[in-house]
């Protein structure tokens, strides 16, 4: 055995000889532990010295933008780069996670036709500046640029939001009016795109069994050609529980021909409902139920009862009865 391994060993055996509790068998893991710790470093210095391959997401900024001009094309937040070269070239990237930011200045790219263009070149060439010369780049996606904008200024419009998929809890109802922060965004292209958008759309939004309110940030549906501002925006849906109630409400009457007046007996029905927790308290509920003469049958001494106006609100009303008996009169017609 070579001195310097000797050596090691020795020292490795003298260490382990110290340490607590001395049997053998602890001396031996221990021993196998410092070994697997060698090994492994030996192994890691021979991987970074040998040549490897490996993709870094380089993320990516146009400098020098003007204020008035705002890219309609959808401009990528990195760029991923197929790279070659010994490890220890990598440690930083890979331990650190210390990516450089790829910098493109607008005025070296930009083109009269509003157009900021960045071939294959001259992207390589920028990649190749900000990684050094021992690096080499195999592939770069997207390998050009090819970005679109505009220095109009923006049209106003308004925000629907899509709420279609938004279902509360059984028991539960969605209550009140929703709210957009902001309600209306600024959208940027040329005049005869922007003259044929009048209203941007959300994403739909999904969520289901909900118990309490609902407030999530939700994104705008891309237009192609054309900039949003800001790209989402915050949703607010009201949420309640439902209670149970009921109140007395009066019977009307309907479709009476002149000459006749419609008496019901009786002439208050009782309806329960369900309600949210917020409008429970509420003397006056709105809901009215009424009968039609049209509805009529002379061979039964009941009409049919049904409700006139259903508040929102209300839910699952039911009316104590399903028709209420008549009296008809006929009007003395004035002297």
């Amino acid at each position: 055995m070579p001195r310097p391994i000797k050596q090691l060993f020795s020292n490795l055996s003298e260490r382990a000889d110290r340490l607590q509790p001395r049997s053998k068998r602890s001396r031996s893991i221990l021993l196998y532990l410092f070994f697997v710790l060698i090994s492994a470093s030996m192994w890691c210095m021979l991987t970074l010295n040998s040549t490897t391959s490996i993709e870094l997401k380089l993320p990516l900024n146009i400098a020098g933008k003007p204020d008035n001009v705002k890219f309609t094309s959808n401009v990528p937040d990195s760029i991923t780069v197929s790279v070659q070269g010994k490890g220890t070239e990598f440690l930083r990237y890979i331990f650190f996670d210390d990516l450089p930011t790829l910098e493109l200045n607008f005025k070296n790219y930009s083109h009269s036709e509003n157009v900021l263009r960045v071939d294959a070149v001259q992207l390589r060439k920028a990649t190749a500046k900000l990684l050094g010369n021992r690096i080499a780049i195999m592939a770069i996606t997207p390998d050009n640029l090819l970005l679109k904008y505009t220095t109009e200024a923006a049209k106003v419009v308004p925000v629907v939001v899509d709420i279609e998929g938004v279902k509360p809890q059984q028991g539960y109802i969605i209550y009140g009016i929703y709210t957009t922060r902001p309600q209306t965004v600024k959208i940027y292209g040329d005049k005869n795109t922007l003259a044929g958008i009048t209203k941007v759309y959300t994403e739909r939004i999904v969520k289901t069994d909900l118990t309490d309110t609902l407030r999530q940030t939700v994104r705008i549906i891309k237009i192609n050609d054309v900039a949003i501002e800001p790209r989402s925006v915050q949703i607010m849906v009201p949420i309640e529980k439902l209670t149970s109630g009921h109140t007395i409400v009066p019977v009307e009457v309907c479709n009476t021909p002149e000459h006749v007046n419609l008496r019901v007996i009786p002439s208050e029905v009782k309806v329960s409902y369900l309600t949210p927790k917020s409008v429970s308290t509420q003397k006056n509920t709105g809901i009215t139920v009424v009968v039609d003469y049209n509805d009529l049958n002379p061979a039964k001494s009941k009409i049919p009862i049904r409700f006139g106006v259903e508040p929102p609100a209300y839910q699952e009303m039911q009316i104590e009865t399903d028709s209420v008996e008549y009296i008809i009169e006929q009007k003395v017609a004035n002297q």
